[in-house]
């Protein structure tokens, strides 16, 4: 019974996932009839590997608003596995996240494969000929691709690897080296059976590091509860509860069974490994957080867990600045907007939204010059040009 409450919910959230990447497509397909310019999505390059000796294609999709006016921001950056599958939805599900405040922003990076067999399995396997390639493959993630993400595009030292099936595999093993450089880790259904288990074996033998804060999430395709003599589903299961019994408190490990099969679970297991990673994010109840002080000292704590500075969102600061205004609270909301400001210096939204503040607490000298520094930002600005012409006539 309780499997089958878990299987509607978990509906009806993929339900909510797909509806945004629905909506994606067929604005896509209206932009295409109706011969509209279509954007293109992301941007495709290319390194030369010295490592693996080879041309490696990447795609790179930045936040919408990466190359706004004066945007200095740096973002962390998620790095997708078999990109020719999973960069795209990837990609939609992040910008979902982040715009229901989930998540921050992140680059998303897709590594599409030239030879699967030979970069995604941890051990040769003398019945798949090019097999075993992984450590190499993960070298040239680590001190080749990153280097050049980190060299080309604004970003922080976070970053996070999703793998699904071989893809899963790396990414645990790359959890178990500690050597990759990654935070967090979420591996989708991850073929940990492989080489007689070797990646549970591995496990028994990982000491972390000291003061390490990485997490691991680890999603497992449900259907194979009818079979849970499956051997994917025993190493997994195995490989879990080892983790969980040999790390401190300092590392945190995340295990969901997604009531999908093994193709199906990546959206799922994408989407609760992001929440799982970034748990606080997105307060329960924002309204608690009524002044910057405590704002601050929540998201204090959480870049304190992952190890790079979060900030909070801007909507998010917006909302609890709304919420003052309705409470007839002007001044605390006041003070609350203007963490927008601090963090988000180049919005014009956040500028124009203090001066509606400022104008309710009764100072129209500080609404205007808030509305002019919102036209200075954003010459095009919704409202705000209207709002100064108000204000002058009175």
């Amino acid at each position: 019974m309780q499997w089958r409450e878990n299987h509607k919910m978990k509906t009806y959230r993929m339900v909510d996932i797909l509806f945004c990447l629905i909506l994606f497509l067929f604005a896509f397909g209206a932009a295409a009839q109706t011969n509209a310019p279509v954007v293109q999505f992301g941007e495709s390059n290319t390194l030369h590997s010295k490592i693996l000796n080879q041309d490696r294609p990447y795609w790179v999709c930045l936040p919408a608003s990466y190359h706004a006016k004066a945007n200095r921001q740096r973002y962390p950056v998620l790095y997708v596995l078999d990109a020719e599958w999973n960069f795209y939805w990837a990609s939609e599900v992040v910008q979902f996240m982040r715009d229901s405040r989930q998540i921050p922003y992140f680059i998303v990076v897709g590594v599409p494969n030239i030879d699967r067999e030979h970069d995604l399995t941890p051990a040769h396997d003398p019945n798949a000929i090019s097999s075993g390639g992984e450590p190499l493959f993960e070298r040239f993630l680590t001190e080749e691709l990153a280097a050049e993400i980190n060299a080309k595009f604004r970003t922080v030292s976070y970053r996070i690897l999703v793998g699904h099936s071989m893809g899963g595999a790396l990414a645990a093993d790359a959890f178990l080296r500690q050597t990759t450089g990654f935070g967090g880790y979420i591996a989708i259904d991850p073929s940990l059976g492989w080489d007689n288990q070797v990646l549970v074996r591995r496990a028994k033998e990982f000491v972390p590091q000291v003061n390490s804060r990485a997490a691991i999430f680890i999603a497992t395709a449900g259907w194979r509860d009818l079979n849970p003599t499956n051997l994917m589903t025993r190493s997994q299961e195995l490989f879990v509860s080892i983790l969980r019994r040999n790390s401190p408190p300092g590392i945190r490990i995340g295990y969901e069974v997604e009531s999908e099969d093994h193709n199906s679970s990546r959206l799922l297991g994408l989407y609760d490994g992001l929440r799982f990673i970034f748990e606080g994010y997105k307060p329960m109840d924002p309204f608690v957080l009524k002044t910057p002080l405590l704002i601050n000292e929540h998201f204090e704590q959480l870049s304190s867990r992952l190890g790079f500075k979060i900030l909070p969102a801007e909507g998010l600061v917006s909302g609890i600045g709304a919420a003052l205004l309705d409470a007839h609270e002007p001044d605390k909301a006041v003070e609350v907007i203007k963490l927008n400001i601090t963090n988000y210096p180049t919005s014009a939204y956040a500028y124009r939204f203090l001066a509606s503040a400022y104008l309710a607490a009764g100072k129209k000298e500080l609404a205007i010059k808030n509305y002019k520094k919102a036209l200075e930002l954003d010459p095009n600005a919704e409202g705000v040009k209207d709002a100064l012409a108000k204000l002058r006539e009175k």
